[in-house]
């Protein structure tokens, strides 16, 4: 028997490992270990003190106490446009947005200062845009004015890992009783700490989902074995990934979820503008059909489900049926819900998988890093092609998707960009 030493260990999860043994699938201590992405296993979380531990309480409550002085926060406030320089190189000369009262502010930008974009892959293109720089088709589509610094790639070459939902209905349940761990802990905040942390249950700690598997489909491309696993599953013991399946059960004890996502993607998708609608909805835009407002909508992210992709999450759900069909889980499986066992040739499958596939919101790379102002839009130093002092460091600088979620990569890129962007401006006050 499986056991795992792990706090975040479901019942769930522990006959899913005991099946993969079983069922001779590679088993892994750390999907993020050197070689040790393939095979099943349990998730790593960052879990402090009873609690999850967000990059903001990591990275950013430490610098904000330490140099109170140096770094302030500016909450429920958008930045939305960098004015720029005349002459070359450009440089962003002043930072132009407004807070939660709509209230419009302006932030000079001194020479020597830089300016660095961490938006997001959907909204720091779109801010590079509004600012001037930026890709010519998605400005006609926006109804804004040409660009004044060209990025063709700003706003393309997106992806994401996209996924599919298996749902089963199981008897005796495998999950945790949420409803009661949350009333636990409501009662436990009303006894003025008359218990510890560690004497309730671990619902603020448990993410949902304790494992999964990072395994191969078998479908290779042009006859060429893929080098790295690409497809992920994910199960999770209660049903907390409604737009997968467009039900919420958290309360239900004989539902569970996996989910089977494309991780070595080759789905691309890009930003299309907004039609120059304002925030209001009206229409406000000059004589000449430009759009001066700076207040474009959302944009939206479009693209076609590439047909290996199609395949790969057809062939995930197959994997997955097989699993639970496997001994220990085929004895707590009822029915498969979602899509059911009447999906079942190839082209029923990839026709639901066509039919129902969802973001995973791992988006990155509509910005991405390169040599060149006509294929990326930073440079390898993170600096956009053709500015002074303008830097991006978020995801949409990766040149391409993460073999597995991105929030690692993100963090890992942030910070060592940080810190040899500190470096050089120590060396540059020295001289």
């Amino acid at each position: 028997m499986v056991t795992s030493m792990s706090p975040l260990a479901d019942l769930l999860g522990e006959k899913f490992m005991e099946t993969a043994v079983k069922m001779g699938i590679q088993t892994t201590l750390d999907f993020n270990a050197p070689g040790g992405r393939l095979g099943a296993g349990l998730f790593t979380f960052n879990i402090r003190d009873g609690i999850r531990h967000s990059a903001a309480v990591a990275l950013l409550q430490p610098s904000l106490e330490r140099h109170p002085s140096r770094v302030s926060l500016r909450t429920f406030t958008t930045v939305e446009r960098l004015e720029l320089s005349e002459g070359s190189p450009r440089r962003v000369v002043a930072v132009h947005g407004s807070d939660n009262r709509n209230a419009p502010f302006s932030i000079p930008i001194h020479e020597k200062a830089r300016v660095v974009l961490t938006a997001g892959t959907i909204l720091t293109p779109g801010l590079l845009l509004q600012s001037g720089i930026g890709n010519l088709d998605y400005a006609k589509e926006s109804k804004l004015k040409e660009p004044e610094v060209m990025m063709p790639a700003a706003g393309r070459n997106i992806q994401d890992h996209p996924a599919v939902g298996v749902v089963f209905e199981v008897d005796p349940p495998l999950n945790q009783d949420m409803r009661s761990d949350y009333t636990i802990f409501a009662n436990w905040t009303t006894r003025a700490g008359t218990a510890t942390l560690n004497e309730i249950p671990s619902t603020f700690n448990y993410p949902g989902f304790s494992t999964g598997a990072f395994l191969m489909s078998g479908i290779e491309p042009d006859g060429n074995s893929e080098a790295v696993p690409d497809l992920q599953l994910t199960v999770f013991p209660i049903m907390i990934e409604p737009h997968l399946t467009n039900e919420f059960v958290l309360e239900s004890p004989h539902k569970i979820l996996v989910t089977v996502a494309a991780v070595n993607p080759r789905t691309t998708y890009h930003l299309r503008g907004t039609s120059g609608e304002t925030k209001n909805g009206d229409d406000d835009d000059d004589d000449d059909g430009v759009d001066s407002s700076h207040e474009s909508s959302m944009p939206s992210i479009e693209g076609e489900l590439h047909p290996l992709d199609v395949q790969k999450l057809a062939r995930g759900v197959k994997m997955v049926r097989e699993i639970f069909s496997s001994d220990p889980l085929v004895t707590f499986v009822s029915k498969e819900s979602n899509p059911g066992t009447e999906v079942n040739t190839n082209a029923e499958l990839e026709a639901w998988v066509l039919e129902t596939h969802t973001s995973n919101s791992h988006w990155c790379c509509s910005c991405k890093m390169g040599e060149d102002a006509v294929s990326s839009v930073v440079d390898g130093d993170l600096r956009v092609h053709g500015m002074e002092n303008l830097y991006v460091a978020d995801a949409s600088v990766l040149p391409s998707i993460p073999n597995g979620n991105v929030h690692s990569t993100v963090v890992a890129v942030a910070s060592v960009f940080a810190q040899r962007l500190a470096k050089a401006i120590r060396a540059e006050k020295e001289v």
